[in-house]
C-alpha cells in the first residue's frame, strides 16, 4: 500500500496581478491591439500568478542562454525549499529517503535537476535520482506513478517527488503573437513536494495512492507542447484538436482504468482535473461526470495560481485537502493532461489526515 504522507506547495513572492499582465502587454503590442490583448488577459479568469521577478524585468532576459542560466540558478533553490519542507511535514530526514524524483519542463541542466536537488538535501549517496522532463501539466502525476511503481511491494521505503516549473523565465521578448500573448497571461511559477512511503496497510491513518495510469493517445504529438526557438520556448496548442482527442479516447480509457480496479466512475466520490486551462478542465469535468466540487476546486486554483505545469495537480490535492474534506474510505480520481497528449490518472483512496502546507519562497535575485 503506498501512503501519501505529507504535501507542500511554495510560490515564489512576486505577485502577478492581471493588471500586471495588462501593463506588460501594453507596452509590447502595438496601439491598435492593446484593447484586444486586455480581453484576452480578462477572458483568462486568473486573478494573480506567481513570478520569480516583475514581468517587465522578466520580459528583458535576452536568448536561451541567458534563460537556462537564471533556472539554473533559481529552479534547485526553490525545488530544495518544497523538499525540504515537505520532508519535515512527514518527519523524515533527507538520508532517509530511497527515491527522489523531480518533473520540470521549463529548463535543462547537467548534472540533472534531480542530483542538484539531492546534492542540496544531502540524500543518501544510493538513493535513485531520476529527472522527468517535457511531461508538463502531467509532470508531478506521471512521478508519482513512477514513485508508487518503485515501493510497490516492498515492505518499507519512501519517496520523495518535487515538481518546479519556472514558466515567466521564458516570456516572450520583443513584439509577440496572439498566442505569445495567451501563454504568458495563462503561465504561473511554482513548485510542490509529495512524499510517499511503502506501508502494510494495517494500521493505515494516511491517504492511499491505489493505482495509476499513464497513457499516450494516438495521433495526438501536434496537439499541444512546445518548441525551442533562439529566443526561448513558444507553446502551441489546438483546442480543437484537443476536444476531439477527448471525445474519442478520455471516457474509455478512464473506465477501462476504473473497472480494472473493481471502481465505477459514478461511484466516486471526488475528481480533480489539473487545471492547465479553465475551460479545459470544466469540459473534462462534464465529460465524466464529477461531481461538481471538481470544477470549483479546478477553479479555485486557476484564479490563484493560473498554468503552474507540473506544480498544478499537487496543488489541486492540497485543495482537496484543505477544502474538499473528503471522508475516510471516498475515493476519487485525478486526471492531467500533458502534452503528447498523454493522460496521466491517479485513483485515491481517502484515510485520515494528510499533512499539507502552502509558503511563500525566498527565491534569489533574477540577476
Amino acid at each position: 500500500m503506498i501512503e501519501l504522507r505529507s504535501l507542500v506547495t511554495v510560490s515564489p513572492a512576486t505577485v502577478v496581478s492581471a493588471a500586471d499582465t495588462h501593463a506588460l502587454l501594453a507596452a509590447l503590442v502595438p496601439p491598435e491591439a492593446v484593447d484586444r490583448y486586455r480581453d484576452l488577459v480578462d477572458a483568462t479568469g486568473i486573478c494573480r500568478r506567481r513570478a520569480v521577478a516583475p514581468l517587465r524585468q522578466l520580459a528583458r532576459l535576452g536568448g536561451v542562454a541567458e534563460r537556462e542560466a537564471a533556472y539554473a540558478r533559481l529552479a534547485p533553490a526553490l525545488a530544495e525549499q518544497a523538499a525540504r519542507r515537505a520532508l519535515a511535514a512527514a518527519a523524515l530526514a533527507p538520508a532517509a529517503i530511497d527515491t527522489l524524483i523531480v518533473a520540470s519542463s521549463t529548463g535543462h541542466l547537467v548534472p540533472t535537476l534531480a542530483h542538484h536537488v539531492a546534492a542540496r538535501l544531502a540524500v543518501a549517496p544510493a538513493a535513485r535520482c531520476l529527472t522527468l522532463d517535457g511531461l508538463g501539466c502531467a509532470g508531478a502525476v506521471r512521478a508519482m506513478s513512477l514513485a508508487a511503481d518503485l515501493l510497490s511491494g516492498a515492505a518499507a521505503g519512501s519517496a520523495l517527488i518535487v515538481a518546479v516549473d519556472l514558466c515567466s523565465l521564458w516570456a516572450p521578448p520583443g513584439e509577440i503573437s496572439p498566442e505569445d500573448a495567451r501563454t504568458s497571461a495563462l503561465m504561473g511559477d511554482g513548485a510542490a513536494a509529495v512524499v510517499l512511503a511503502a506501508g502494510d496497510g494495517a494500521s493505515t491513518v494516511a491517504p492511499q495512492l491505489v493505482a495509476s495510469c499513464s497513457l499516450q493517445w494516438p495521433d495526438s504529438l501536434q496537439a499541444r507542447g512546445a518548441t525551442l526557438t533562439n529566443t526561448g520556448l513558444r507553446h502551441f496548442s489546438s483546442p480543437a484538436r484537443i476536444a476531439r482527442l477527448i471525445a474519442a479516447h478520455l471516457r474509455r480509457d478512464v473506465e477501462a482504468f476504473l473497472e480494472s480496479h473493481g471502481v465505477s466512475r459514478h461511484h466516486l466520490a471526488f475528481g480533480l482535473v489539473n487545471p492547465s486551462e479553465r475551460r479545459l478542465a470544466h469540459a473534462i469535468a462534464d465529460h465524466l461526470d464529477f461531481p461538481p466540487t471538481a470544477k470549483a476546486a479546478a477553479d479555485a486554483v486557476w484564479r490563484e495560481h493560473g498554468n503552474t505545469l507540473a506544480a498544478g495537480p499537487v496543488l489541486m490535492l492540497r485543495q482537496l485537502a484543505e477544502s474538499l474534506t473528503p471522508a475516510d474510505g471516498d475515493v476519487g480520481l485525478l486526471v492531467a493532461l500533458g502534452p503528447g497528449i498523454t493522460c496521466d490518472l491517479l485513483l485515491l483512496r481517502w484515510q485520515g489526515a494528510l499533512p499539507v502546507r502552502h509558503d511563500d519562497a525566498t527565491v534569489a535575485s533574477l540577476s
